[in-house]
């Protein structure tokens, strides 16, 4: 079994290391607890979503990068390496969203599939 990382892999990590070096928040937010703190983290979260880095697992439809595990897997490990802030609605993205897009249905109002 051939563990190393591919180039496209490693060029995946190099890029969301240097995407979350120039874009984490220099100082920690507040906590989530108060409405300061919640707010400036769901700032951060519009900040990951625009560079696309928000959900990068989910499908390029639905904002993500459609990458697959062992992407994801690096993303994540870039992410706490480069000390960015908790992020708001984690159960959504990792466990909520993943099961919708496997078991939902196209929705009945429109030809695209809506989780």
């Amino acid at each position: 079994m051939n563990l190393d990382l591919t180039p496209e892999q490693e060029a995946f990590a190099a890029e969301a290391r240097a995407w979350l070096e120039a874009n984490v928040p220099a100082e920690p937010l507040p906590s989530m607890d108060t409405e300061e703190g919640f707010a400036a983290h769901r700032e951060w979260e519009a900040t990951l979503a625009s560079g696309r880095w928000s959900v990068v697992a989910w499908p390029e439809q639905y904002g993500g990068r459609d990458v697959g595990l062992v992407e994801w897997v690096l993303f994540e490990e870039e992410y706490y390496r480069a000390g960015a802030p908790t992020r708001v609605a984690q159960n959504g993205i990792s466990l909520l969203a993943p099961i919708l897009f496997e078991h939902g249905t196209p929705s009945s109002t429109s030809d695209t599939w809506a989780p």
